[in-house]
């Protein structure tokens, strides 16, 4: 799998440094990356959490068009505004502080990714969870049912369809 994914950054390489950056090679670089660091200490992978987010940013920058860089970057921000306590105690003691986003931060990415592509599962379950958490139950509801509603070809949207209906029995 490390070979695969070394490949997989080497091949994305030239896209990513390219003037302009190709945003699908960035949104790429910044997946591979995450898989990359999965089997690393967590000292290790707090080292590449904020060049993550370069990456999943650069990708929004350079092609706003790409509903996948939008739901990665408020994927990314939805993990750091739910970090646990301990989470963030770790965070802090290796960088000083933690990332600091909104859940309206992320909701504004996930819209955004919506309004490019209404169908994609996982997307409109964040986006659901995100009014949840702010409150909204009547957008929650929407969102939630929007995401029971979307196709579902891969093992991620099935269990995003799942999550969903699992939150719409809590409304």
């Amino acid at each position: 799998v490390d070979t695969c994914i070394q490949k997989g950054l080497d091949a994305v390489q030239p896209g990513v440094v390219a003037d302009p950056p190709c945003g699908a090679a960035l949104l790429w670089a910044g997946f591979l990356t995450t898989q990359q660091i999965l089997p690393l200490s967590l000292k290790e992978k707090l080292g590449y959490v904020y060049k993550i987010r370069e990456f999943f940013e650069r990708a929004v920058q350079a092609d706003p068009q790409l509903h996948m860089a939008h739901h990665a970057l408020g994927e990314w921000g939805w993990l750091a505004a739910n970090l646990s306590w301990v989470e963030k105690k770790a965070v802090t003691a290796f960088f000083g502080s933690v990332p600091t986003v909104t859940i309206e931060e992320c909701e504004a990415h996930f819209r955004r990714s919506a309004e490019l592509d209404p169908s994609f599962a996982p997307n409109c379950l964040r986006l659901g969870q995100c009014y949840l958490a702010l409150k909204q139950p009547d957008k929650a509801k929407e969102w939630l049912q929007r995401a029971v509603d979307c196709r579902v070809v891969f093992p991620k949207e099935k269990k995003a369809r799942e999550q969903a209906q699992a939150a719409m029995k809590k409304l």
